[in-house]
């Protein structure tokens, strides 16, 4: 439904959408107990320190965002331990 509303939008009006999401979620050192890979304030460097698990992890998931291609633009460390925050556009 909101892809017909797109197409009759560029149509009529010469109209293009940039449609973005966000993907945000926590990685986990372990389950038992609940450890996040690290204690990072929000947009930190120190949550992707070169080689630790949290960047391995976030960049494998941008570099799979980026070959099904969809436009990544940044990730960022958000404000709860381990969390990270990835905007995407299409």
């Amino acid at each position: 439904m909101l892809m017909c509303w797109f197409r009759e939008a560029r149509t009529a009006f010469s109209v293009d959408f940039l449609v973005g999401f966000e993907i945000e979620f926590i990685i986990l050192k372990s389950t038992r107990p609940v450890e996040a890979v690290s204690n990072h304030g929000w947009t930190t460097a120190n949550a992707f320190l070169s080689g630790n698990i949290a960047a391995v992890v976030v960049e494998e998931i941008a570099d799979a965002i980026q070959e099904s291609g969809i436009e990544l633009q940044m990730f960022h460390a958000e404000a709860a331990p381990g969390q990270v925050r990835v905007p995407c556009f299409y």
